[in-house]
């Protein structure tokens, strides 16, 4: 019983906090759940979010180092190159973009994953 509520805990706790954490599946670029925090920084809802392919957000400019780093990711789990966190920028609903620093990918079970990342451009 105790496992349980720390488990709803911590999920509450990631739910609810500022980092931007999401869980994906490494064979696709899809998030299947993602915090309320990424809704309130890029202004999609969790719905939109959780619909489409990542890469239809990101800006066109980072296409090409997010998909290496994404396959960078499938092939050894490990996120950005040389040990570094990784950068990319979202696109906002109202059309702007906002910087995403990847920081931590944690493995669940079998295809999906768990990820944390830093809202960079938070005014305040």
């Amino acid at each position: 019983m105790r496992k349980y509520r720390a488990e709803k805990l911590a999920f509450r706790i990631l739910s609810e906090s500022k980092m931007l954490t999401a869980m994906g599946l490494k064979s696709e670029a899809i998030f299947v759940w993602v915090s309320k925090s990424w809704s309130d920084y890029l202004g999609w809802s969790e719905e939109e979010l959780t619909s489409i392919n990542f890469f239809e957000l990101i800006h066109p400019d980072d296409i090409k180092s997010s998909e290496l780093a994404f396959k960078r990711f499938q092939a050894t789990g490990k996120i950005g190159f040389k040990d570094e966190y990784f950068t990319n920028r979202y696109l906002c609903k109202d059309g702007s973009y906002k910087r995403v620093e990847w920081n931590n990918i944690v493995p669940t079970d079998g295809d999906s994953y768990m990820i944390t990342a830093n809202p960079i451009d938070i005014d305040e």
